[in-house]
């Protein structure tokens, strides 16, 4: 994109319909990938904390309620608040966040009783 609008800068921007309608398109798609691009999901001991870009999400372990995998290998955690999150099928470590999860749970209701 970079290359494309140098070189309609040398041309002091008079494209052409279908100059403007690439440079829209290659605007679009570079949007799209960063608005799409998957969390970082880290795990602490205050919770899971979800980084996305300039965005930082904390889960906290209180506020889990079940972590269970789907038939599509997505993971989705599941709030008390009828929150739901869903871990993309992309991102590597599920299993063991699932795992972690169910851990962590298990020893906080231990914990109580």
């Amino acid at each position: 994109m970079s290359f494309y609008l140098d070189e309609a800068w040398k041309v002091t921007f008079a494209l052409q319909w279908n100059d403007w309608l690439g440079l829209i398109g290659m605007t679009a798609l570079a949007l799209t990938v960063i608005l799409s691009w998957p969390p970082t999901i880290r795990a602490a001991e205050d919770g899971l904390h979800w980084v996305r870009l300039y965005r930082q999400n904390l889960i906290k372990w209180d506020q889990i309620e079940a972590a269970e995998s789907g038939m599509d290998g997505e993971l989705v955690i599941h709030g008390h608040d009828g929150a739901r999150y869903e871990v993309n099928p992309l991102i590597q470590g599920r299993p063991e966040l699932k795992a972690l999860i169910q851990r962590t749970l298990k020893q906080m209701s231990d914990s109580i009783s």
